[in-house]
């Protein structure tokens, strides 16, 4: 629907004075707001008798009038919604806006921040300079001349650690700040802008009104805000480290100091992991089973109070290198034997940080100086009767070995020869011969039969002798003449 416009009649004048006409009215129905009734009124230049005034898009208002004129719904007067962009009624802003102040008047779309407070006024409107003391709130704020002072403490969610700022943002040159703390007066901090760290307690709420005065008369304008103070998590410094590379069998630890910035007890737990994968332990024994050499160590230290937990802080990462096996010594069993006895190397005491590891050894026997057999075993054939014969043992665990262990040295004794019977033999017989009779006054002598000896000592034998089962002579191997008698 077009705007009003009234009667419409134009009256031509010469031109160029009938368009000079057309275009005064036209900025002063802009600018003044003119009556409809005035500003339809067309007058142009150069034409005889009355004629309309061109209306492009048929709102009732000539273009030269229309501030959107290709608009049916914007002309003079028009709705004008706040917030679309568009200036539909031509006063000059988005929004209804009788005082020409550029601040739409309330409504809907309309933030209360940016509501002009009284549109009658153009000297009244968010932003414009608010003298003090005239009892007119020019900037629509809510008070005259100074606003509500903006207040805050910083930080805003303090720790028992941490000192409280007051911050105040206000028109006003001075200010009086005054504190409670858990709603009681603090009047020994009134006026202060810092609260120091000292002064406060966790748990403890301390707030702050920070008045504006103004003229006698008038109540001051007054802030506030408050601040809970909150636990100051204790803190933690590694004093050692674990080393870089450990062997298994180590225990390992890292060193801490704490400090808790309220006095709270601390406590330190430590988080321990193996290759990424988290164990539960306080403390860590590379002998157990769980770890092998290549295993990467990593140890977290978390110090905590009655309240809150600190954040871990990283000990370091260890590299566990196997550790050799150890044995306490070696033995050579039995501890005495001849050419012809089998020796065995035998260890003593095997010790091993990572029971998991396998146990074996490596043997070397000696004989004189001279090595003779890497076998746990030794055959006395190897050797001779009169060698010192010793061995050693190593401990492997299969991928190291261990210090060699030394056993005490053993002398291969003489090994004694053996025969397989014996016989007499009379003077001028011979062995394995019949046998003679002797006769009184003849010499006998001692045959022997199947002599063995394992060191290759020459052949011999000694007999004890018996006439009539009484003993005749001893170790000699011939009995002479005389020494028996006819019929023994």
């Amino acid at each position: 629907m077009g705007g009003p416009r009234g009667d419409a009649t134009v009256r031509c004048l010469p031109d160029p004075v009938g368009r000079l006409l057309d275009d005064i009215r036209a900025a002063a129905c802009r600018s003044f707001r003119l009556l409809p009734s005035v500003c339809a009124l067309g007058i142009l230049g150069g034409c005889s008798g009355p004629t309309a005034a061109p209306d492009f898009d048929g709102d009732g208002w000539q273009d030269l009038l229309d501030c959107l004129p290709e608009s049916a719904d914007s002309w003079p007067g028009a709705p004008d919604p706040y917030g679309d962009g568009i200036d539909q009624d031509c006063d000059g802003a988005d929004g209804a806006d009788a005082d020409g102040d550029g601040a739409p008047q309330p409504g809907e779309g309309v933030a209360p921040e940016d509501a002009d407070c009284n549109d009658d006024d153009a000297d009244v409107h968010p932003g414009a300079e608010d003298a003090w003391g005239d009892q007119v709130d020019q900037d629509c704020d809510g008070t005259d001349g100074l606003a509500t002072p903006t207040v805050a403490i910083f930080p805003a969610a303090p720790r028992t650690a941490d000192d409280l700022f007051l911050h105040v943002v206000s028109d006003a040159v001075s200010w009086q700040a005054t504190w409670s703390v858990d709603g009681a007066p603090a009047p020994e901090w009134a006026g202060q802008s810092v609260i120091p760290a000292a002064a406060t307690a966790r748990g403890q709420t301390w707030a702050v009104e920070v008045a504006v005065p103004r003229p006698s008369g008038l109540a001051p304008v007054v802030g506030a805000a408050s601040a809970t103070v909150l636990n100051s998590p204790p803190t933690l410094t590694v004093l050692s480290r674990l080393p870089l590379v450990a062997r298994e069998g180590d225990v390992l630890s890292a060193g801490v100091a704490t400090s808790a910035p309220d006095g709270d007890p601390v406590s330190v737990s430590a988080l321990w992991s193996v290759d990424g994968a988290p164990l539960a332990t306080e403390a860590l024994d590379l002998g157990s089973d769980e770890f092998d050499a290549g295993d990467v160590v990593s140890l977290s230290l978390i110090a905590s109070d009655d309240a809150d937990a600190a954040e871990p802080v990283a000990a370091g990462d260890t590299v566990v290198l196997g550790t050799a096996p150890s044995i306490d010594g070696a033995s050579i069993q039995p501890g005495q034997g001849t050419v012809e006895t089998s020796f065995v190397c035998v260890p003593e005491g095997w010790a091993d940080p990572d029971p998991a590891d396998a146990e074996a050894y490596s043997f070397a026997w000696f004989a004189d100086g001279a090595p003779v057999s890497s076998s746990d075993q030794l055959a006395g054939q190897a050797v001779e009767r009169g060698d010192l014969i010793w061995c050693t043992a190593t401990p492997d665990d299969g991928s190291l070995q261990g210090a060699p262990r030394t056993s005490a040295p053993v002398l291969v004794a003489n090994a004694p020869p053996s025969l397989a019977g014996a016989s007499i033999r009379v003077d001028g017989g011979e062995c394995g011969s019949p046998a003679a009779a002797p006769v009184s006054g003849s010499a006998i002598a001692l045959c022997i039969v199947g002599f063995a000896d394992a060191d290759a000592d020459p052949e011999g034998a000694v007999a004890d002798w018996f006439v009539d089962g009484q003993p005749a002579a001893s170790g000699v191997a011939s009995l002479s003449p005389g020494t028996f008698a006819q019929g023994a």
